[in-house]
């Protein structure tokens, strides 16, 4: 970081604490790579020429917390990035990171895929390896990543600024690699705002794309139900796509009421609105009021949905595109009421992520989507009420800044950050140092349901401060950014997890107990056995995957079947014993 700069006739010499600093004798102090060592009194003695001298200082604090990472790839270029995608590509158990480029370049540029390697490396996956995701130019805006395919690889859809060019879908191949579906890719002309979703619980993804920005491109909202086999079906007449929003700034799936299946809200700065579709439970939306949420006027840009207030329910921060941000509590009756709001110039995406695993959830406001400001970072005091952090890069970096996202890339535990920079700015990523408190992450194979488990909710039960917190998160399939698809919880001083409870998009529960903290757990969705009559039984899980079956008469004795491991979903097994028989029980284990 460059320090100090000072401009005067004669000799320099720059001292840290009183103590010169050795070839320190230039006009400007250049600092890298900044430890908690480098705080203190930095000062400069500058001889005037006369025999006399001056002296110019300042104290330069460090946050111990975060550390800027000011080498390699993510940070070493200058390109036009509007939002950011954590996600495992590749499936190897490190976070990569993907950077739609160009949203408001002067001229087209290519999208950027990052490969980590858990330990902290990146390297910029090539146009060879990443096929058409990251060689396509374009004024790319935002990715939305999810496996709608239940493939076992995340596909990408990525929406553009330009007026005429496609969005695009990309899906990935088992094999690496990216392909361009062209099929699919009709999905509308312009730049929208891609969200993944199962609305109807099917086990497929299906996809929405708000109309973005009417008046850089002519677009309308589009819901496209996914068939299964690679088929999309657009939706016509939900009131999802024929409301009269023009300027749909961005959109996500979220079950704010909690009732198992997702809901969709979408926002519009220009009519000065949100929109909130309530889902039925057969995948039919309908437009809701929720308080205050939805009868405010203000220009609402980005949601982001959490619970901050560790309460089992969903509440929802809103940034304004000029004025005001505001954070809504949920009060469990499919209503919102308004916390506080605060102050800010175009404020891009905020970031829900537990900092400092004290199981309370803070957040990251970007705020120069618009023009270069300094960013927000806010820190949760755990009664309701949050701290603005001051000190350290992420609370003031200042930039065009339209996201912001988490993600443990080096699988320690503790979030990191990621801000990418717009109009030629340079991108931020933030190492976060950790402290003693525990952790625990929990990552989801869908089996029933999706095979990313976007939708699915994960709590979490712990000892906080000497009393027993839940603490919940939600899957998200897109909302301008995204975060570690992994379920984050900071557990303070808790040695464990007392409940690990998943609730699966299928309506699949499970509970662990007992659940030792420090680690990154990996849970797979059990399969739902379906009879189909004359001794036939099909397995509800995806490509594969591999179970033993297993039959009995009296559930004391049981008998396998057979091993599924074949490349085809829904298997079906054959029982030549169940010929006579009043009654037959099934079960299926992983193997």
């Amino acid at each position: 970081m460059r320090l100090r700069s000072v401009s005067a006739t004669g000799t320099y010499q720059w001292r840290f604490n009183g103590v010169e600093l050795p070839g320190e004798t230039g006009t400007t102090l250049v600092l890298t790579n900044i430890q908690l060592a480098h705080q203190g009194r930095y000062s400069v003695v500058v001889g005037t020429g006369d025999g006399g001298t001056t002296t110019n200082f300042t104290y330069l604090t460090v946050d111990p917390q975060f550390s800027t990472v000011s080498e390699g790839p993510l940070v070493a270029t200058r390109e036009s990035g509007w939002s950011c995608n954590w996600w495992d590509f590749d499936r190897d158990g490190n976070l990569d990171l993907f950077v739609p480029n160009g949203a408001e370049a002067s001229s087209n540029e290519a999208s950027a895929l990052f490969r980590g390697d858990g330990q902290g490396g990146f390297t910029r996956v090539s146009e060879s390896e990443g096929g058409p995701l990251v060689s396509d130019r374009g004024r790319w805006t935002v990715a939305a990543c999810g496996d709608y395919d239940n493939d076992g690889f995340d596909d990408v859809v990525v929406a553009s600024w330009t007026a005429g060019q496609p969005i695009r879908l990309y899906r990935s191949r088992a094999g690496g690699g990216f392909e361009k579906v062209l099929n699919p890719a009709s999905f509308g002309p312009g730049w929208g705002t891609p969200t993944w979703g199962d609305y109807d619980l099917d086990g497929w993804l299906d996809l929405y794309i708000g109309s973005g920005e009417y008046s850089v491109a002519a677009t309308r909202p589009v819901l496209w139900h996914n068939e299964g086999g690679g088929v999309f079906v657009e939706v016509r007449n939900s009131p999802a796509v024929t409301s009269p929003f023009a300027d749909t700034m961005a959109a996500t799936w979220t079950d704010y009421d909690g009732d198992g299946d997702p809901d969709l809200f979408v926002t519009d700065h220009t009519l000065q609105q949100v929109a909130l579709y309530r889902n039925s439970g057969h995948g039919d939306l309908t437009r809701t009021s929720a308080g205050s949420l939805t009868s405010d006027r203000f220009t609402a840009l980005v949601p982001a949905f959490a619970d901050y207030d560790n309460d089992g329910d969903l509440d929802v921060l809103v940034s304004g595109y000029t004025g005001s941000t505001r954070l809504y509590g949920n009060t469990g009756d499919g209503q919102f009421a308004l916390q506080f709001s605060m102050s800010g110039t175009e404020a891009g995406r905020p970031a829900w992520g537990d900092y400092d695993n004290d199981g309370y959830l803070d957040f990251y406001l970007p705020q120069g989507q618009g023009g270069p400001v300094a960013n927000q970072f806010w820190r949760n005091n755990g009664d309701g009420t949050f701290l603005p952090l001051t000190i350290g890069s992420p609370a003031g970096d200042v930039g065009y800044s339209p996201a912001a996202s988490w993600g443990d890339y080096d699988n320690d535990g503790f979030l990191d950050l990621f801000v990418p920079g717009n109009k030629g700015e340079v991108d931020h990523l933030y190492h976060n140092n950790g402290n003693s408190n525990s952790w625990l992450m929990v990552n989801l194979l869908g089996t029933v349901s999706n095979r990313s488990a976007i939708g699915a909710k994960v709590r979490v039960w712990a000892t906080l401060g000497g009393k027993r917190v839940w603490q919940m998160r939600e899957l998200s399939g897109g909302n301008r950014a995204q975060d570690d698809p992994r379920a984050h919880f900071g557990l303070g001083t808790a040695p464990a997890a007392d409940i690990v409870r998943i609730e699966w998009p299928s309506g699949i529960v499970q509970e662990l107990r007992n659940v030792p903290a420090k680690q990154i757990l990996t849970v797979t969705e059990p399969p739902a056995l379906e009879a189909l009559g004359e001794g036939r039984v099909r397995i509800l899980c995806w490509a594969r995957q591999s179970y033993e079956v297993e039959a009995s008469d009296n559930l004391q004795t049981w008998h396998t079947l057979g091993v599924t491991d074949t490349d085809q979903s829904r298997p079906v097994v054959l029982d030549p014993g169940a010929a006579g028989k009043s009654h037959r029980f099934y079960r299926a284990k992983g193997l």
